[in-house]
């Protein structure tokens, strides 16, 4: 997506439609056509980005039959994400916070976000026979998730993903 791409290249300050629309081989009005500002954009990227990986975690926990590997699975793949993704969420979200035009659309994009996390913890409690409060661990995993793209891809000589997949089978009681 050529706005990751300039998010990446230049911070969300830098970027400017006319280049994401030159990149994406698109009008300037074809860009007003789908979003109402840049902002606009930045929330379905935030959401587009968050969306697939969770997609990814519950097709694993679909395909996946043993627990070990499993996790195994999504530690790399939480490690993959921070390591290409991180800084995108975190500039996304230092952005929310000082601007408040930014911040309406970054919190509908979070409750979507959030919605599709509801769906990857249900995933994984049915897979382990756990019953839980679906809302509550969603909301911690992401809150996880948000705490670890802070941080450097070790911490403590552990990766992020492995910090993920201790927290979520601490969460699912496993």
């Amino acid at each position: 997506m050529a706005a990751i791409e300039e998010i990446a290249a230049k911070g969300v300050a830098g970027i400017s439609i006319e280049r994401i629309s030159e990149r994406a081989g698109l009008t300037r009005g074809a860009f007003y056509y789908n979003y109402v500002s840049k902002y606009s954009l930045l929330a379905d990227v935030l959401f587009v980005v968050s969306n697939s990986e969770i997609n990814l975690w519950i097709k694993l926990t679909e395909d996946v039959e043993d627990l070990d590997t499993l996790f195994y699975r999504f530690r790399d793949s939480v490690d993959k994400f921070f390591n290409e993704r991180g800084l995108l969420l975190v500039e996304l979200e230092m952005t929310a916070r000082r601007s408040h035009e930014f911040a309406a659309y970054y919190r509908d994009s979070e409750r979507k976000v959030q919605v599709a996390c509801e769906r990857m913890v249900a995933a994984l409690a049915n897979k382990v026979g756990v019953i839980m409060d679906v809302n509550l661990s969603a909301a911690m995993v992401s809150s996880m998730a948000s705490g670890l793209a802070l941080r450097e891809s070790q911490i403590g000589g552990l990766s992020r993903g492995t910090i993920m997949i201790t927290f979520l089978k601490l969460l699912l009681k496993i």
